[in-house]
């Protein structure tokens, strides 16, 4: 009896070892699952940074025509303070040239009688005849002057006053315009804020991992454009060198071999000879980039001070934190340098050159048209605020994309 219950009991326990098998079987899943379940994160991180990348672009171009509007509004308001003063200063020219004329015709009809009292006069002395038309002829001529000058007041008087309409016009459109600018950066940052927010630590992580992988693979490619462009200005700098010393070699006295022995006539025209090939003439040299600014170095040692400093969208000091323009603006600025605040201003205000010729201080521009700018500190880097989230930082001038032009301050 007991061997029975012995063995029922060992019956029981295989059975409760085999459920437990099957319940982990179904419940862990198989490696071909597992792998699908990490290739549909990482799809869904690419996926959310793909949307992530977009919508930090539309917001620094949203920033940057916000920053245009206000730039386009203080050039406004200076215009209209100009055109106000003008205003004042033609009023006070049309009061001053109405108050003469009415104290001329005044002055003139009491000591000399009206027109038609002149005209009447006797030609019985003819000098005085004379005197009168000359003094009537002086009253039409100062009477048509002033008529003239006041006429010329007013005119000038209703231009400004139809300038400044126009301005407060413009005044009132670039406001709308700025609305609306303000209004897609703010969208385009909330939304920004509101997909990373919502998604999970896992797929968090998995999207700065996508993020850091870009950026890498986007440093790569730059450093191997870099790398071939090196290669190809040395090969063209050894084959001009080459060139150079060809052509040296070959009009030098001495050296010519040809005259040591009389040539060979040709069996076809015995009475020519061939011409000789000319050396080929030496390539031109490049032209020497501009020279670098004398503040280079401390503008960079100033941009490296606000390391770590978050970005902040139209933001221009280190209390407010910045943007990528306004970053660039006070660096050049604690050397006595000043930027145009947006980047396309600073785009429009330095002088072109090409990657070859990039030297640390450089300005580094993104986009068509340009949204972002870093400062080139050298081996590949630039200092820049990249967007919302991220702080100042050292980094790839490959990490943002395609450089669309470099600029040295002048």
């Amino acid at each position: 009896m007991l061997q029975v219950n012995t063995s029922r009991r060992s019956l029981r326990a295989l059975m409760a070892v085999l459920a437990v098998a099957l319940l982990v079987a179904f419940a862990m899943p198989s490696p071909a699952s597992a792998q699908d379940d990490i290739e549909s994160l990482r799809a869904r991180a690419a996926s959310l940074a793909d949307e992530l990348e977009d919508l930090e672009r539309e917001a620094a171009m949203a920033d940057e025509e916000y920053l245009q509007t206000v730039e386009a509004l203080e050039q406004l308001y200076t215009e209209i303070n100009t055109t106000e003063e003008a205003i004042s200063e033609a009023q006070q020219r049309v009061d001053a040239a109405e108050a003469e004329a009415s104290e001329f015709l005044v002055a003139k009809y009491m000591d000399a009688g009206s027109a038609a009292d002149l005209v009447a006069i006797s030609s019985d002395d003819m000098n005085e005849s004379v005197n009168q038309q000359v003094l009537l002829g002086s009253l039409r001529g100062s009477r048509e002057q002033l008529a003239e000058e006041l006429a010329a007041s007013r005119s000038d008087l209703d231009d400004r006053k139809s300038e400044l309409a126009d301005k407060q016009a413009e005044v009132e459109s670039v406001k709308v315009d700025q609305q609306a600018a303000k209004e897609r950066l703010e969208a385009s940052v909330e939304r920004s804020r509101s997909l990373y927010d919502d998604a999970n630590s896992e797929l968090q992580a998995a999207v700065e991992a996508e993020r850091q992988r870009r950026e890498a693979e986007a440093a790569r490619r730059a450093a191997a454009e870099a790398a071939e462009r090196e290669a190809a200005q040395a090969a063209a700098a050894q084959q001009q060198a080459a060139a150079a010393g060809s052509s040296s070699t070959t009009s030098a006295p001495g050296n010519d071999t040809t005259s040591s022995a009389p040539a060979a006539p040709s069996s076809s025209s015995p009475n020519t000879s061939a011409p000789s090939t000319p050396a080929p003439a030496p390539a031109p040299s490049p032209a020497p980039p501009p020279p670098t600014s004398g503040g280079a170095a401390g503008a960079i040692a100033a941009a490296k001070t606000q390391l770590g400093k978050m970005y902040r969208y139209g933001g221009s000091s280190p209390s407010t934190g910045f943007d990528c323009s306004g970053l660039m603006m006070w660096s050049w600025a604690q050397v006595g340098v000043g930027l145009p605040r947006t980047s396309r201003g600073q785009y429009a205000a330095t002088q072109r050159i090409s990657m070859s010729q990039i030297q640390p201080g450089d300005l580094v521009f993104y986009g068509s048209p340009v949204y972002h700018v870093g400062m080139y500190v050298g081996g590949g880097m630039m200092i820049d605020s990249p967007r919302t989230g991220k702080p100042v930082s050292i980094r790839s001038i490959g990490s943002v994309g395609s450089v669309s032009g470099v600029g040295r301050v002048r």
